[in-house]
């Protein structure tokens, strides 16, 4: 899709490449779409020269700025039929943001929803943050996710070529052209040497976002770096801004490099792995994932902590820091390690190379005056005005500030607590390592200019609490000092005494006589026994799931078996390590999960003389396929009675690893045909996914399909897919019904498909294409978990390859599966029901 003279008009902070938001935002999409769809980008700081340049024809993209010099180009655009786009990439209507005294840029952003065509954001937490405080504007706001790129050295060399061929415009629209910001002299590529790289900057006056983000983990450098000869470096390139000098009290070896690109590109190049930290107070939570990003691009693996906004990168970082440290610095394979990480992240790099994102980016011009609202979002839960606490620690002696955190943790249910200090010692910093604590550095500022913007800010921090809690030396506290000097503190101080004497809110204590931790949602007849209220009742079958998966599909499969059950007596046991003491007695335990099997025989938590022990087995966990866990796994299987598999393949799986074949046994899950019922497909023209978000679940087939089948319908069934860094686009083109229903909601949509599709990439299941076929959907899957068990291809289904496909095949076999008419799928999928699969597992106790 091509747009013909079409040109962009971007509003920028400076001519500079070396401000991420205007080089991420703006001049790499610029050069792709200029190159690739032939849209000619125009770039402006001053705005008398860009409104006066303003036609029709033009789209007005303002980078990162809602002051309210932007106000009269907007409503000139709006006047002559200019689409205008606004890129928020950053929490610029945050109270604490640095311009947004009074709320002036979020009230300024209300003034002008009515004009704008469009905001675009790098992340969906920053676009519910928005939508959450514009919901009540009488203008209804477009926000479109476009996540930040990925970005390599060859991508910043091309971008500086690209900028340079447009010199003599950028002299004339640029006051103060400078050729230096815009030029980039690549690397000379060098070894990879032993060290780990942090970057990112230094500090932030409203967060804790910056060095600081280290302190939780500085035990663990310290023990690593003194356990390898010789010791790693830990290189900080950051803009060096703030004091680090806690490092030096932890006595770590670090080296300071300034922030510059060839100083980024060439640490990124040389590292063995980065160490990417964030804060984690409330003005972190809509940060961008970017510099996991650009350490995987750049051929450094990430060993990663507190980023929110990484839903679809989990699975190609390392989140353990000795766990990193040891693969890639300590091993005699950190070279392979380090390759192997590389080349397992290009297949969720492609998602965001700045190629593939400027289609996302065509895609949204095109439609910038069609853009409407395309999903309903989900509001953000509403914070406690009583749940926000900060603690001074300066002149606090430590073991009170234990106390204070112990208070807080033992009596109150929900509460955001901040620690700050001026005055850093070795003691206080052991506090903030042993108990996790990101805390915030009010001595980080060097100059008068900074400590007037911290004063300014920090008001607005201390504005969220209910109590600060202080030492009795108020006098002597030079936090509180710098506030009087410039500052009315007029908030709510309580010495650290009086808080540990006097205050005692109410916490609900959550125990196992709870109902909370009772079976819920019963769908069979024989009802489980409540052994919390009577002890002295004989349990046939217990089954064990942790109190996280309740009224999820593990604990609904226990309910399925032991509610049909005839005549046992049965429950399930929902683990919680804070609450745990000893299982009650039954005849049979049933584990319904491999990892917890695993858990309670490693913490030597089974009494083997007391029952026999069953385990349900979902699917391999990529994390777990290593020799060491694998030979472990196989002895656990081999030490109880049973493990019963969801599919085949897995049975053959560890059949042919070591299971011994007598304590095997596959059975295939089920659906009930009563609330699952038979549908004339032909009547239906929607082709239906049901399914959470997950990367497994190989999301960008699904997006794939949407984008080549545009005149198809489909519908999306399922949660969390906002989190999908491509969700939006995904739904821009108006052919996909995104669903967040309840489980008894589920029959009605499957009766509105057609054809059904199945496109992870590991499976135990999948439940719902039983469901679906139950339903007489016309089944399009990936050969995983039990697919093959229930589809016999060609004759009740198609199936495909899950790793060596191409896409078109995969669409030929949708639209192939529409004329597949006369063919009942229901019929073929009857004996999968969960009476049926009830009375397998029951007879595996004999």
């Amino acid at each position: 899709m091509e747009l013909s003279n079409k040109r962009i008009k971007w509003l920028i902070s400076d001519l500079d490449m070396s401000i991420a938001s205007v080089r991420l935002r703006c001049f790499h999409f610029a050069r792709v779409l200029e190159e690739d769809f032939h849209i000619k980008s125009f770039f402006y700081k001053d705005l008398i020269n860009l409104e006066r340049s303003l036609i029709p024809g033009d789209i007005l993209v303002i980078i990162k700025s809602l002051d309210f010099g932007i106000n009269k180009i907007v409503l000139k655009s709006y006047a002559i039929g200019i689409p205008v786009i606004l890129d928020i990439c950053d929490n610029l209507i945050d109270n604490c943001y640095k311009q947004n005294a009074y709320s002036y840029l979020k009230n300024n952003l209300l003034s002008l929803t009515k004009f704008i065509s469009l905001i675009i954001v790098p992340n969906n937490s920053l676009k519910e943050t928005i939508l959450k405080n514009v919901e009540n504007n009488e203008n209804k706001i477009n926000i479109f996710t476009l996540p930040d790129p990925a970005e390599s050295e060859d991508d910043l060399f091309l971008t500086c070529e690209y900028l340079l061929k447009k010199e003599s415009k950028l002299i004339k629209n640029f006051q103060n052209y400078n050729r230096e910001k815009i030029r980039y002299k690549p690397i000379t590529k060098e070894r990879r040497t032993s060290k780990i790289l942090w970057f990112g900057n230094s500090f932030s006056d409203t967060s804790n976002m910056g060095f600081v983000s280290m302190i939780p983990h500085l035990k663990m450098l310290k023990k690593m770096q003194g356990a390898l000869k010789p010791k790693f470096m830990l290189t900080i390139c950051s803009n060096l801004k703030a004091d680090i000098s806690f490092l030096d009290l932890y006595d770590i070896k670090y080296e300071l490099v300034d922030w510059t690109l060839n100083n980024i590109f060439y640490q990124l190049s040389t590292s063995s792995c980065s160490l990417i930290t964030t804060g984690d107070d409330q003005r972190c939570f809509t940060k961008s994932n970017n510099r996991i990003l650009k350490s995987l691009i750049n051929g450094c693996p990430p060993i990663v902590f507190n980023c929110y906004n990484d839903s679809d990168l989990k699975d190609y970082y390392t989140s353990g820091l000795k766990k990193g440290i040891q693969d890639y610095l300590e091993s005699k394979n950190r070279e392979i390690n380090i390759k192997n990480t590389i080349e397992k992240s290009n297949i969720i790099l492609e998602r965001y190379r700045i190629k593939n994102l400027a289609k996302t980016y065509n895609n949204i011009i095109f439609h910038s005056h069609l853009i409407k609202k395309i999903y309903g979002h989900n509001k953000p839960l509403l914070e406690n005005d009583d749940s926000n606490f900060s603690v001074i620690c300066d002149k606090i002696p430590i073991s009170k500030l234990v106390e204070i955190l112990q208070k807080f943790r033992n009596t109150i249910e929900n509460y955001n607590l901040k620690f700050f200090f001026y005055e850093c010692s070795k003691e206080l910093l052991e506090f903030f390592v042993e108990y996790k604590i990101i805390p915030y550095n009010c001595g980080t500022f060097k100059d008068n200019n900074q400590r007037e913007k911290f004063l300014a800010r920090m008001v607005n921090i201390f504005k969220e609490d209910k109590y600060i809690i202080i030492s009795n030396e108020k006098e002597n506290n030079k936090i509180l000092k710098l506030f009087a000097a410039k500052h009315k503190f007029n908030y709510n101080c309580k010495s650290y005494i009086a808080f540990l004497s006097d205050y005692n809110p109410k916490k609900t204590i959550v125990n196992f006589t709870n109902n909370y931790f009772l079976p819920e949602n019963i769908p069979g007849q024989n009802l489980p026994v409540n052994f919390l209220s009577h002890s002295n009742i004989n349990l046939d079958l217990l089954f064990i799931t942790t109190i996280q998966t309740k009224n999820w599909i593990l604990d609904g499969i226990a309910k399925e078996i032991g509610s049909r059950s005839v005549k046992l007596n049965w429950s399930i046991f929902y683990y919680d390590k804070s609450n745990f003491e000893d299982l009650p007695d039954a005849k049979f335990v049933f584990f319904m999960h491999q990892s917890l099997l695993d858990h309670f025989l490693e913490k030597k938590l089974i009494k083997f003389d007391q029952y026999k022990i069953m385990c349900w087995y979902t699917h391999p966990n990529p994390a777990h396929e290593k020799p060491h866990i694998i030979s472990r796994y196989i002895e656990n299987f081999n030490n109880i009675h049973k493990v019963i598999f969801a599919c085949e393949r897995y049975k053959k799986l560890w059949i042919n690893r070591g299971l011994i074949q007598s304590k095997a046994i596959s059975i295939t899950g089920g659906a009930d045909e009563k609330i699952f019922s038979f549908h004339d497909r032909s009547k239906s023209e929607y082709i239906g996914l049901c399914s959470s978000y997950y990367e497994r679940k190989n999301p960008m087939l699904f997006y794939e399909i949407v984008k080549k089948m545009e005149d198809y319908k489909f519908i999306l069934l399922g949660k969390n897919w906002e989190n999908y860094s491509l969700f939006d686009d995904l739904l821009l083109n108006g052919n996909v019904d995104y669903i967040q229903a309840k489980y008894n909601e589920y029959p009605k949509f499957y009766n509105k498909m057609n054809v059904f599709l199945s496109l992870a990439n590991l499976e135990g299941g999948p439940i719902p294409l039983i469901e679906a076929m139950m339903s007489n959907c016309f089944p399009v899957a990936s050969d995983v978990g039990l697919c093959s068990d229930v589809i016999d291809h060609g004759k009740n289904g198609f199936l495909f390859d899950p790793f060596n496909y191409k896409v078109e095949e995969v669409v030929s076999l949708i639209k192939k599966a529409f004329n597949m008419k006369d063919v009942n799928i229901r019929e073929t999928v009857m004996e999968y029901n969960w009476n049926s699969f009830s009375k397998n597992v029951i007879n595996q106790f004999e």
